[in-house]
């Protein structure tokens, strides 16, 4: 699926730029993905950064782990590629905007995840 990023995610932050190379990337199995956000949110619960908005990160982390349970084990190809995307860019701290480095660093991380759940029919998991 490489060159579908720009149509398939309508990204108004910085995070474009960051999220093409994403499609690119090999898939890896949905139980890897869910380690990937139960590390970052570990993580963040652990070191409370003070610049960051944590509250935000952990809903994040909550709405990427039940977009991926609803997904399940297999997903068609399509979808596990979104999904990947969504968590691949959550768990990158230097992101469009770093997660780390300010209140809003969070936001492109939710924007992202948005655009995903959406594409994928999962509405109520979009974040406001």
């Amino acid at each position: 699926m490489p060159g579908i990023a720009a149509p398939m995610l309508d990204l108004l932050s910085d995070a474009q730029a960051a999220v093409e190379p994403l499609f690119d990337q090999p898939l890896v199995p949905m139980y890897v993905l869910r380690a990937e956000v139960v590390a970052y949110r570990d993580y963040l619960q652990r070191e409370e950064p003070l610049n960051a908005d944590l509250g935000m990160g952990l809903s994040v982390a909550r709405s990427s782990l039940r977009m991926l349970g609803r997904l399940g084990d297999r997903p068609d190809p399509r979808a596990h590629r979104l999904a990947q995307v969504a968590v691949r860019y959550f768990v990158c701290r230097d992101d469009g905007d770093g997660d780390l480095q300010s209140l809003f660093g969070f936001d492109d991380d939710a924007e992202v995840l948005n655009q995903v759940v959406r594409r994928l029919g999962m509405t109520d998991l979009a974040l406001a």
